[in-house]
């Protein structure tokens, strides 16, 4: 009887899974796999970001991107009512983002994010992001609900066997919501 209960219960997760990945609602369950997949480099990376304070997340994009993605709120200023609903606030976010082309290291995307919210709309005002021997460095904000900052940068980098060294293009897209949240997300064909 134990057995049989078992059964169903592992079931009944499975299909509960395969809907949630057949609707394309990716959410906290693709994070945990995702960090479930990290090799152990990969793996001490992550729990060390994660000691030095920072909150921690993996994206496993499609185009073969893994990245581990690092953030922490390092100031906060309030600047006083712009109107009765909304006050204007400044906060600087500390970055730091391992990146992986496969399982080959490409670097790490570092520096400082600082933004201003107006209620609920996020406004990228500064920036100080850098990744060591990359070319081709640009950056740019888009305000809104979230905030976007786009990061792109190119990095010559092997993918290993016949297929040789040559430059890859990165594109990190930061978005920053009115709550202090910031989520990573790595799309080359989203070149900006």
């Amino acid at each position: 009887m134990k057995k049989s209960t078992a059964i169903k219960l592992v079931g009944a997760a499975a299909l509960s899974t395969s809907l949630l990945f057949s609707s394309n609602l990716t959410s906290y369950a693709a994070d945990n796999s995702a960090t479930s997949k990290l090799n152990s480099k990969q793996s001490s990376e992550y729990k060390q970001l994660q000691k030095e304070g920072y909150t921690v997340s993996v994206d496993n994009a499609k185009d073969g991107y893994v990245s581990i993605n690092a953030y922490k709120p390092v100031s906060s200023t309030e600047s006083g009512k712009v109107t009765a609903q909304a006050s204007t606030k400044s906060q600087t976010f500390k970055v730091a983002q391992k990146i992986y082309y496969g399982l080959k290291p490409v670097g790490t995307a570092t520096g400082y994010i600082k933004v201003k919210y107006n209620g609920t709309k996020v406004t990228p005002v500064g920036h100080s992001l850098y990744v060591d021997g990359a070319y081709g460095r640009k950056v740019s904000y888009k305000s809104g609900t979230p905030g976007k900052v786009y990061f792109n940068f190119v990095k010559v980098t092997s993918n290993g066997g016949m297929n040789g060294t040559g430059p890859v293009p990165f594109n990190t897209i930061f978005t920053i919501t009115s709550k202090g949240k910031m989520t990573f997300f790595n799309d080359a064909s989203a070149r900006n």
